[in-house]
């Protein structure tokens, strides 16, 4: 008579027949062009199996040595529900996950902003954003002007790019385009440069490289503390290790699910927090007469010099951190600077002061860039400046024979 398979011996094959799956799907992307998302899935089924498998395998032996040793009674039995209780476990979190994801899909139905992090749920927000040919939003004018042309070049980052705010028209670099042309509609363009993270060091590459051939007539740069940061300067954030980061579908995840990408990016938030805060760190590293200070002390007058040469028009618009005043002492070394180059100046500062309510200051419950408010207040800001600066981009007459 045949002797019937035991439990153990049906668990190490079924674990072996999952390694074996997963090092034979590993051959998928050199047989067939699948593509990066394709390799990525390919890559998460074969390290799950293998991940699984040996993990499967280590329990099913584990339980066989220490029964012996023991000297279980029924000890097939017992390799047989602690296997079960991982597969259980593994259906247990699959089905969570899943409905888990069914929510976050419901709740964010049409996406929303987390900031400048990438991830499903923001992909979902700004999937109707329109690029310009510089990878920004906004306008693009470059190349020859007609006769009688004023072009106002801005540099920003994500505020100036707009995460949070659905729509370029209620960007502030288009609400000001839009006030001026209705002016004179042939008397204005714009040429928009904004990067998310963008700091000193790559405005004035982008005005090194693409700055001749946009022939600005005005460069209006928005600023925001962290554009202190150089080469030069120690970045005052630390992240820590996320421990669940090693799982073998996390990459995977991070890119398709909304449930675990929410969590991942809520936990990161709060194991990342410093025991010195951002603020006391950032004071710290650019002081006054520190090296961080001294290295975008340069790199700023290098980029006053290099839009010099371009146009004798040259402003920086300072948008406070959270609409604060934490920073107000950089902001007046940064005004001081800037009027020591040559450079104009509009601190935001007042203009979102008196603003309170999240709803109004901030573009999403979980983003603190500008609302399409505190956008509206930056065009009118600047266009409230714009004539006291240089009253001859305002007088028809000049359009002709303009200073270059």
């Amino acid at each position: 008579m045949e002797q019937p398979t035991s439990t153990s011996t049906k668990w190490f094959v079924g674990w072996s027949l999952a390694i074996c799956f997963g090092m034979a799907v590993g051959f998928v992307p050199d047989l067939f062009h699948v593509g990066l998302q394709g390799d990525l899935i390919v890559k998460t089924l074969q390290r799950g199996c293998r991940s699984l498998g040996i993990f499967g395998l280590a329990l099913t032996t584990g339980t066989l040595l220490l029964g012996w040793w023991r000297r279980w009674p029924g000890l097939e039995q017992r390799v047989g529900r602690s296997n079960g209780v991982l597969a259980q476990g593994l259906v247990i979190a699959g089905v969570s996950l899943l409905a888990a994801e069914v929510f976050m899909r419901l709740v964010f139905l049409n996406g929303a902003s987390f900031g400048s992090g990438a991830g499903p749920i923001n992909a979902r927000f700004n999937r109707f954003n329109r690029l310009n040919r510089f990878e920004s939003r906004g306008p693009d004018a470059i190349g020859p002007k007609p006769a009688g042309r004023f072009r106002i070049m801005v540099q920003g980052d994500s505020l100036t790019f707009g995460h949070g705010v659905r729509g370029e028209e209620h960007l502030y670099t288009s609400l000001m385009l839009e006030s001026l042309q209705r002016l004179d509609p042939a008397r204005f363009d714009m040429s928009v440069h904004a990067k998310s993270g963008a700091n000193i060091s790559e405005h004035l590459a982008i005005l090194q490289r693409v700055g001749p051939d946009v022939a600005p007539d005005v460069i209006i740069y928005q600023w925001y503390p962290n554009d202190l940061e150089t080469e030069a300067s120690p970045r005052p954030v630390e992240f820590r290790n996320r421990v669940w980061t090693k799982l073998f579908f996390h990459e995977l995840f991070q890119q398709v699910s909304y449930a675990w990408w929410f969590v991942d990016r809520q936990l990161t938030v709060r194991l990342s927090a410093p025991k010195v805060s951002y603020r006391e760190r950032f004071h710290e590293i650019f002081a006054e007469g520190t090296p961080g200070w001294e290295a975008f002390e340069a790199r700023f007058r290098e980029w006053a010099a290099t839009g010099q040469r371009l146009c004798p028009r040259l402003a920086v618009l300072l948008y406070p951190s959270k609409g604060e005043r934490i920073f107000q002492d950089i902001h007046d070394r940064v005004i001081r600077l800037a009027s020591a180059n040559g450079v104009q100046t509009v601190d935001m500062t007042d203009y979102v002061g008196d603003v309170r309510d999240p709803r109004y200051l901030y573009a999403g419950r979980f983003d603190d860039h500008p609302s399409m408010v505190m956008h509206r207040r930056m065009a009118e800001a600047l266009l409230g400046e714009l004539p006291a600066w240089w009253p001859e981009l305002f007088r028809r007459e000049d359009a002709a024979e303009r200073p270059r």
